[in-house]
């Protein structure tokens, strides 16, 4: 346990850089019906709020329901809010994903996704599509967007893609130089994400990003055909 620690500690950060995700989950727990709960599919809990509850389909301490997102072990209408975020890309069947979201959300839940876009591949076990802006909307298209944009600028690709570059280029197809490599260009490397914080505001950055997020609410049925 604690040599995981140490390695946790020593290991380089993230290629992405998100300064607004905080704000962001804010604004998502603010719009989440005060009773109902808030379930975060694979993820390891974002510490924000009481409500949230993580599955995940490998048990671990921080996972409160083990199960596979695709045959939630949830009731219909149960939930204020989902979440997801670095999952999607993992599943098979995102569409059969989305399905069992809309099941479980109640009338006005809403939904938290984000989605990666120019991202080199990470199987967690598998790693299976890629999704721009618009074909993030579109998964989500049972759902009344509140907002849409960049989680992950083009800094964040360019720190992600050029970590694995170097690291390939120089391995020389060993495993173990490769890894060694990605530790090095990680740590010498990440202060370019940081270029995020202007450049997600820069028009057409979304060409070459990192990844995309959605926030969306789940319309009243009966509402919406009466109206």
């Amino acid at each position: 346990m604690k040599i995981r620690r140490v390695k946790d500690i020593l290991s380089p950060p993230g290629p992405q850089f998100d300064g607004e995700k905080g704000a962001r989950f804010k604004r998502f727990i603010n719009q989440v019906k005060y009773d109902f709960p808030i379930l975060e599919i694979g993820g390891r809990g974002q510490g924000q709020d009481f409500r949230i509850f993580n599955l995940d389909i490998k048990p671990s301490p921080d996972v409160g329901i083990v199960g596979d997102g695709c045959e939630l072990p949830v009731r219909e209408d149960a939930l204020g809010g989902v979440i997801l975020t670095g999952v999607i890309e993992h599943v098979k069947n995102p569409m059969l994903l989305m399905d069992e979201i809309y099941r479980v959300l109640i009338p006005a839940g809403i939904v938290y996704i984000e989605a990666p876009f120019i991202q080199g591949f990470h199987p967690d076990p598998g790693d299976y599509q890629r999704f721009t802006l618009s074909g993030l909307e579109h998964l989500c298209n049972r759902f009344k967007r509140i907002e849409s944009g960049i989680c992950g600028g083009p800094a964040s690709a360019v720190t992600w893609i050029l970590q694995n570059f170097f690291s390939l280029l120089l391995s020389f197809g060993n495993d173990s130089l490769y890894r060694k490599w990605s530790f090095f260009w990680g740590w010498v490397l990440s202060p370019i994400r940081f270029l995020d914080a202007v450049l997600k505001r820069v028009p057409h950055a979304e060409v070459i990003s990192s990844g995309f997020y959605f926030m969306g609410r789940k319309e009243d049925q009966q509402r919406k055909e009466s109206g």
